[in-house]
């Protein structure tokens, strides 16, 4: 359905056994990662508008969970240290980072592919064949979910495995040497820059009455951080993304914010209670991404006035 202003909102027919858990927008449109809770099945969804999709690739094996665009190819990494590759979004291949953990997350960094993971695992690599593992400790139970890079350092965000406590985030110059710049009682999943500054995502446990809340933290210099802040409207927020010149966050509940400074958020509806689980923007389109396949896909187009977008009219 299309708004009077511009701004639509579509349901995709995606079967609803498939989670969607990461997306992307480049030249050839919406690329897509689904997993079928059903079976061991995994799809690669591409669309050229957003609103029609098509299944471009389909194998059983590990599910694909981060993906980055670089170097005129789209690099997708996930569980079990799968790597696939593509330089259009149509043909697809598959091969192993001979790293034996989920690979929750891709950046690209000074020529090189920065993958985050499991066990505070951090690894690189210049050809996505071979890799080099910078950072991995058994006995960490902080999971590392996201990675994002500025224009002079990375930051990757984590958070204890099964709980939301014990969250972190890690800054490095170079992808081998990390610091922890930021530890809280807040589990942190993702991680993104844009107009000169940083925001990361996740949730934290409110102790008066055990209830999760969602969280987003902000920083100039990646260095210091200021939050957690509170949205109590959704119990988790998921991921977070610059596109458009705005920061969108979107989490449990179909919950869905936008923010030009990374400070300051208005919540947009979404029309879905649908958990969102990623986020992605580029050439004046974002498309959010969730739980249960086509009933949980939403994009929307923005205006030349980004200011008179929001709310959304979906």
């Amino acid at each position: 359905v299309s708004s009077s202003n511009g701004v639509y909102g579509v349901t995709q027919p995606i079967p609803a056994s498939f989670d969607l858990i990461g997306v992307i927008i480049g030249p050839p449109g919406f690329i897509a990662l689904g997993s079928d809770s059903t079976s061991d099945g995994k799809t690669v969804y591409t669309s050229n508008d957003g609103r029609s999709w098509v299944a471009q690739f389909q194998y059983a094996g590990e599910a694909l969970r981060g993906i980055v665009l670089a170097r005129g190819r789209f690099t997708a990494v996930g569980n079990g240290g799968v790597v696939a590759e593509t330089p259009n979004g149509f043909a697809w291949s598959i091969s192993s980072s001979g790293i034996r953990s989920w690979l929750r997350s891709v950046a690209h960094f000074n020529g090189r592919h920065v993958v985050v993971g499991d066990a505070g695992l951090v690894a690189t690599s210049t050809d996505s064949l071979h890799w080099r593992v910078h950072r991995r400790d058994p006995n960490f139970r902080n999971s590392l979910c996201g990675v994002a890079a500025g224009p002079d350092a990375l930051i990757a965000a984590g958070r204890q495995a099964g709980a939301p406590s014990g969250g972190l985030l890690l800054r490095s110059t170079d992808a081998q040497l990390w610091n922890t710049v930021h530890a809280s009682d807040t589990g942190l999943n993702r991680v993104a820059h844009g107009n000169g500054r940083w925001g990361a995502v996740g949730l934290r446990r409110n102790l008066p009455n055990g209830a999760f809340l969602g969280v987003f933290l902000h920083s100039q210099d990646g260095t210091t951080w200021s939050g957690p802040i509170d949205r109590p409207e959704t119990t988790e927020l998921t991921d977070v993304a610059f596109a458009n010149g705005r920061f969108v966050m979107v989490g449990n509940g179909g919950a869905v914010f936008t923010s030009t400074d990374g400070v300051t958020w208005l919540q947009a509806p979404s029309g879905t209670s649908a958990n969102l689980l990623a986020t992605a923007g580029r050439d004046g389109r974002i498309v959010a991404a969730g739980d249960n396949g086509g009933a949980e896909i939403l994009a929307w187009r923005t205006l030349e006035n980004p200011e008179a977008d929001f709310p959304l009219a979906l």
